[in-house]
C-alpha cells in the first residue's frame, strides 16, 4: 500500500502548497484524493521505479565499499555518489512539475534534467533540503508532518526560481 500512496501524497502536498502559494485554497484531503485516483498505477510504477534506481545505486556503493582493489574502490564509490546526485536532482526537480501538472512523465523527465542540468544549483540545494529533511524526519519522527510542510513550500519555490529560468514555450506559466 506504501508503494502507491507514496507518490500520491507526495504529489498532493506539492500541488496543495503550490496552489497555496497562488492563492488557490483546497482541502488536503481533496488533493490528495484526486492525486490518488488520477494514476495511481502510473504514481506505483514512477515510485517503483525510483525505488529500483535507488537500491542500483545503493548496491554499487556497496559494492565500490566492499571492493579489495583501491582504485576499483575509489572509481565504483565516485560513480554512485554521482548517480545518487543526479538522481536525487531529477526527482526534486521533477516532483514539482509533475505536481503542476505537466503532461507526459517521459516529458517531464527530461524537463526536469534539463532544468537541473541549465540550474545546477537550485537542484543541489533541492537536493540538499530533502537529505536534511529525510534526516530530520529519522531524528525526530513527531515532527514529520511540520518538516514535510517545510520542504514542499522551499521545493515549490526553488522550482519556480528554476522554471523562470526556462525559455517561454518550455513549460506552460500559470502565474
Amino acid at each position: 500500500m506504501p508503494v502507491i500512496t507514496a507518490g500520491s501524497s507526495t504529489l498532493a502536498l506539492l500541488r496543495v502548497v503550490a496552489e497555496r502559494r497562488e492563492g488557490i485554497y483546497r482541502p488536503v484531503v481533496r488533493a490528495f484524493w484526486d492525486e490518488l485516483v488520477r494514476a495511481p498505477l502510473a504514481r506505483a510504477a514512477a515510485t517503483v521505479a525510483t525505488l529500483l534506481a535507488a537500491v542500483g545505486v545503493a548496491a554499487t556503493l556497496l559494492f565500490g565499499l566492499t571492493a579489495t582493489d583501491a582504485a576499483t574502490a575509489t572509481a565504483v564509490q565516485a560513480a554512485a555518489l554521482i548517480a545518487g546526485v543526479a538522481l536525487l536532482a531529477t526527482i526534486v526537480t521533477m516532483l514539482p512539475l509533475i505536481a503542476r501538472g505537466e503532461p507526459g512523465t517521459v516529458s517531464t523527465l527530461w524537463l526536469s534534467v534539463l532544468l537541473w542540468l541549465r540550474r545546477p544549483h537550485t537542484a543541489l540545494a533541492g537536493a540538499a533540503l530533502t537529505v536534511a529533511v529525510g534526516a530530520g524526519i529519522v531524528l525526530a519522527p513527531p515532527l514529520a508532518l511540520a518538516m514535510g510542510w517545510v520542504w514542499a513550500r522551499l521545493l515549490i519555490g526553488l522550482s519556480h526560481s528554476a522554471i523562470g529560468s526556462v525559455p517561454i514555450g518550455v513549460v506552460r506559466n500559470e502565474r
